[in-house]
């Protein structure tokens, strides 16, 4: 079981949950916290590895802010409570960002980012405007660590950051008129922070490594980033080792949870007091909240591929608690899975073709795996293998394409058009020349799907390259691929 980072927010239809999952960024919403499953759940991130935390806020009643970090940079994108589609992005909108945060009043939505000179930020009166909104560095400080929170502060915006190398915890106001940025020495290492707010004040959450993760702190921020009360301990247990600290206001006070690791224990705490959950079994990571007057935690992890949410819910005042487990399952998972296998398949038919059984002295093998395709040369052709999965996703068929050409052709045919087509039957008709061509290229066709096992769905050719596009029941292997790949090569 692999236990995924993720973020959660409540708005007024519901609750938006996200999680950094290992096809991409993805993004489920349901009704309530006690729903047996999400209304749609969906990937919102390309097909490949997600940095940093990933972030959701509402805004308004029917759209929702999702923020992620892949190799190159931060994204945003918006999408409809309603059915799931993008409402507006995806958008790469910080460049070399290793994490995001947002947080959203009303339709009016903010995003920041670090990234390797400091926080940048974006700030829009609605959020389907992200992408357009201007880029702002508002902290310029190199070496911070990929921790960061945002929350709504009076009428403006509270940025709060970590550098661990220096044990400094940074605040940032923006939206005031002016930037407002203070920095202040800790005692420990943060590994990871919170922010909630009431009004014109806000608290943040600290949690610490090593052996000061036995206490989480907690600092008051007033509406013009001054410490209102400088970090002190708000849980602190000898032993213990607290994670993922989350900070919420509750009816009249800032409530902080955190999950004791060794136990996954929930433990919350308010002005000083410890109230009891009774609720055991959680993931590492969680994010917290509060929806109709209980305490939700809420935690993804990984089972067989599969994400599954943990969420636990108790009354903070002593009530009842419940904790339980939901399938998030979203829609295009077993395509991205089928197409992760394509790609791990490619990979080895590369390996394959370039070793000695396959491999002549003058041959090259160009890998193009997040294109589905191998293309292997050697001296006077060249033959390129596509191998991706038809729409239906793992249960469905598979579509191979193979095409093969000589030097002086340059690349592979492309798709004949149909006048074209009956030129060339024409022709085959009256040219004995024209019928042994058709005929050796239906032979070439049909001997790469006798290996593959496959139907052909359509066959091209034009003088000196060919083009096959083959239907399979399953993913071909990568031995009989690397076999039909190296024959194609027979023009």
């Amino acid at each position: 079981m692999l236990t995924l980072v993720s973020g959660m927010a409540f708005g007024p239809a519901g609750i938006a949950v996200v999680w950094a999952g290992s096809l991409g960024a993805a993004l489920a919403w349901m009704r309530s916290p006690t729903a047996v499953g999400p209304d749609w759940s969906r990937h919102v991130g390309r097909e490949r590895a997600t940095m940093g935390r990933p972030d959701v806020a509402f805004a308004g009643s029917d759209a929702i802010v999702v923020t992620w970090c892949e190799d190159d940079g931060g994204h945003v994108a918006v999408v409809n409570t309603d059915d799931g589609s993008f409402v507006s992005g995806p958008f790469a909108l910080f460049p070399n960002a290793r994490t995001t945060a947002t947080a959203t009043r009303g339709r009016e939505a903010v995003v920041v980012a670090v990234d390797d000179e400091g926080i940048v930020m974006r700030r829009a009166a609605r959020a389907d405007d992200l992408g357009s909104a201007a880029l702002e560095r508002i902290v310029s400080l190199r070496g911070l660590d990929a921790i960061v929170a945002v929350t709504e502060l009076g009428p403006g915006w509270l940025v709060v950051y970590s550098l661990a190398s220096e044990r400094l915890f940074g605040v940032c106001v923006v939206g005031t008129g002016t930037t407002r940025d203070v920095r202040h020495r800790i005692a420990g290492q943060i590994v990871s922070l919170h922010a909630g707010s009431a009004g014109s004040s806000a608290a943040v959450a600290l949690g610490y490594a090593g052996a000061d993760a036995e206490r989480v702190e907690v600092a008051l921020v007033a509406s013009d980033g001054t410490l209102s009360q400088r970090p002190h301990p708000y849980l602190e247990d000898l032993g213990a080792r607290f994670v993922a600290p989350h900070v919420q206001w509750i009816e009249s006070h800032f409530v902080v949870a955190a999950v004791e690791a060794s136990e996954g224990t929930l433990t919350l705490a308010a002005s000083g007091t410890r109230m009891p959950t009774g609720l055991t079994g959680l993931p590492r990571e969680v994010v917290v909240g509060a929806y109709a007057e209980r305490v939700v935690a809420v935690g993804v992890t990984e089972v067989d591929g599969r994400p599954v949410m943990v969420r636990a819910s108790c009354d903070p005042r002593g009530g009842t608690s419940a904790i339980g487990t939901m399938e998030l399952a979203p829609v295009d998972s077993a395509l991205r899975l089928s197409r992760r296998r394509s790609r791990q398949m490619l990979v080895d038919v590369g390996t394959n073709v370039s070793g000695p059984a396959y491999r002549s002295a003058e041959s090259s093998v160009l890998i193009a795996a997040e294109r589905l395709e191998v293309e292997l040369r050697r001296p006077g052709a060249s033959a390129r293998v596509r191998v991706e999965p038809e729409e239906t996703g793992e249960d469905g068929r598979w579509r191979v394409t193979f095409a093969a050409w000589r030097d002086t052709q340059g690349d592979a045919p492309a798709p004949t058009p149909s006048m074209v087509r009956l030129v060339r039957w024409v022709r085959a008709r009256l040219s004995t020349e024209a019928r042994q061509a058709s005929a050796a290229a239906r032979g070439w066709a049909e001997a790469i799907a006798e290996i593959l096992d496959a139907e052909i769905v359509r066959s091209d050719w034009v003088d000196g390259a060919r083009a096959v596009t083959l239907s399979t029941a399953k993913l071909p292997s990568s031995e009989t691929t690397s076999r039909a790949l190296t024959r194609a090569l027979e023009l």
